[in-house]
């Protein structure tokens, strides 16, 4: 294949065309930033498309929200875990991924599982019982940039944290 050929996991448009409709618990509608219902999509496929994730590999997602990652994650037959620091969002996300087992899981070739805890992403590590194969998240920065996306330096400061470079050396 030449160096000029595109591959379909390097079109990223279209992610903001869809939103969830009635996927979601009503009141999951109260959560100030959830993942765009495309995007999610379009991630989970990326992950695949490259080889990256097969069917029966794990993820987590350390700033869960109402589990909106988990929908996709469940339909390519993979184990999610979901962690959220706000107990009502956990609440609303677990119920979320228990009307999409209702509605979906016996309609699916493959279908994972999910679950979604309360705790805080600093302590990520001591919460998971085992490795992940993926990290998926859509981060909850203390502002947005609009323009060309979103470039974070390794001085910025978001909600009193200081993100940090680090180096294998």
């Amino acid at each position: 294949m030449s160096a000029s050929t595109s591959h379909s996991s390097d079109a990223w448009q279209g992610c903001y065309s869809r939103g969830w409709g009635r996927e979601l618990v009503p009141d999951a509608y109260t959560h100030p930033a959830k993942v765009s219902f495309k995007l999610a999509e379009r991630i989970w496929s990326h992950l695949f498309e490259e080889g990256w994730l097969k069917v029966g590999d794990s993820a987590v997602d350390p700033f869960a929200g109402v589990a909106g990652f988990a929908y996709h994650a469940l339909q390519h037959g993979i184990h999610f875990i979901g962690v959220e620091l706000e107990p009502r969002f956990v609440d609303l996300g677990n119920r979320n991924i228990a009307l999409w087992n209702k509605r979906y899981a016996g309609r699916f070739a493959r279908w994972g599982t999910a679950r979604l805890q309360q705790g805080d992403s600093r302590q990520l590590l001591s919460m998971l019982s085992s490795m992940a194969d993926a990290c998926v998240s859509s981060p909850p920065f203390g502002k947005q940039y609009i323009g060309s996306g979103l470039a974070l330096q390794p001085e910025h400061q978001f909600e009193g944290y200081q993100l940090q470079a680090e180096s294998d050396g």
